[in-house]
């Protein structure tokens, strides 16, 4: 069986097509294909939907994230963007770092990465396993298992309110993750000061934190953008001031062996 993995950056409109386009043309039930794209993104848009109408293609609705499960799943990965770089698929070893402490998310996906972690670390490092972090909780739009952005997309803008004040039924709003970020930034230099710290989290929480630790107010994240598998560093010396920071790293590896081929 051959799986091909069309890859983007927001898997909007490239990879989408590409996909749809393959799977059009393609006659042999042996070969499969499924497209992501390397950044979270919005769902596909009514310009992209209305090219694949045109053009009698079926395409998904949701863009897929570049993850794990689906980096097992492939064994050809064809690129269609040139804004996604190609060291990102480098067959090299995660880059060893001093860590004291890892903090990790309780949600299964946090997990997951830092099992991916932990197999390339070279001792044993103490882990603390909290909800603290968990990504927003989007309440009533999660279902099975799944965060349903766009119906929350919806919701939010039906409700008048500014995105970042809509708070869904048994949820949160993304202040609410801001304030809870911050309040987890202060309790963690308060324990644990002087300690190299990694934490296994999620893109919207990581990015309050960082927000948070550079003195920034939240709607300041729309300038930001924290890829899936990306690593963000901040320097923060006794005075709780950010020395140095770097945000959104992802020229890392993601997959050892893997196979790429570039469009």
């Amino acid at each position: 069986m051959t799986n091909i993995l069309f890859v983007c950056k927001h898997n909007r409109f490239r990879s989408v097509i590409a996909e749809a386009f393959f799977k059009k043309l393609n006659k042999d039930k042996k070969i499969k294909a499924k497209s992501a794209g390397v950044i979270v993104g919005n769902p596909v848009g009514k310009g992209v939907r209305r090219v694949a109408k045109s053009l009698n293609l079926q395409i998904k609705t949701r863009p897929d994230h570049l993850s794990q499960k689906l980096l097992q799943w492939q064994n050809i990965i064809v690129i269609v963007a040139d804004n996604v770089p190609h060291s990102l698929f480098a067959n090299k070893k995660i880059k060893r770092v001093r860590v004291d402490l890892i903090i990790c998310s309780k949600l299964k996906r946090a997990q997951a990465t830092l099992n991916e972690i932990i197999s390339n670390l070279s001792r044993k490092i103490p882990i603390i396993y909290t909800s603290a972090i968990n990504e927003m909780d989007i309440g009533e739009f999660q279902r099975n298992g799944k965060d349903d952005w766009e119906a929350w997309h919806f919701a939010a803008a039906a409700s008048g309110l500014p995105f970042g004040e809509f708070r869904p039924n048994g949820g949160e709003s993304f202040e609410d993750v801001y304030e809870r970020a911050k309040r987890f930034y202060e309790q963690l230099l308060k324990k644990h000061s002087f300690k190299h710290i990694l934490l296994v989290g999620h893109a919207t929480f990581s990015m309050y934190i960082i927000l948070n630790a550079l003195g920034l107010p939240s709607n300041e994240g729309k300038y930001y953008q924290l890829s899936n598998a990306s690593v963000s560093t901040l320097d923060i010396n006794k005075s709780r001031k950010v020395l140095k920071f770097h945000i959104n790293d992802y020229h890392h590896l993601i997959w050892a062996g893997l196979k790429v081929n570039h469009a």
